[in-house]
């Protein structure tokens, strides 16, 4: 690695979540800034392999993005309206419930998401 000769360093690898984490970042700075986050890395770890750790903090603690990332399906799958209905959840609560403001925050029609809240009994619908 450029980084461990020009420092001296014995640093000769990268961990995995390291990696997926430099990989899924959308680097405002292009590629100065990751250069200069892999330099930094180099620079305060102690061992042959960068880890996780090694990471500027906003690199490591980055919220996903769906649509900005490559989201994995486990082996054995998943269900889909339990992730649907825990996203829906998250933007409510993000919102303090107010349901214009969640539908802004998922990207769809206030009568998008109120259909789908009913649908998941997450809001009541009145009595007739």
């Amino acid at each position: 690695m450029k980084y461990s000769l020009k420092h001296e360093k014995n640093v000769r690898d990268i961990q995995g979540e390291a990696l997926n984490k430099l990989m899924g970042y959308r680097w405002p700075g292009n590629v100065r800034e990751l250069e200069s986050a892999i330099e930094r890395a180099i620079l305060l770890t102690e061992k042959e392999t960068i880890s996780l750790e090694d990471l500027p903090q906003e690199i490591r603690e980055q919220p996903y993005q769906i649509g900005k990332f490559d989201f994995d399906i486990p082996p054995e799958g998943f269900s889909f309206e339990e992730f649907e209905k825990d996203l829906l959840l998250k933007a409510v609560r993000k919102s303090q419930g107010v349901v214009s403001q969640a539908a802004r925050l998922l990207g769809m029609s206030y009568r998008t998401l109120q259909y789908r809240l009913k649908k998941f009994g997450i809001i009541k619908t009145p009595s007739s």
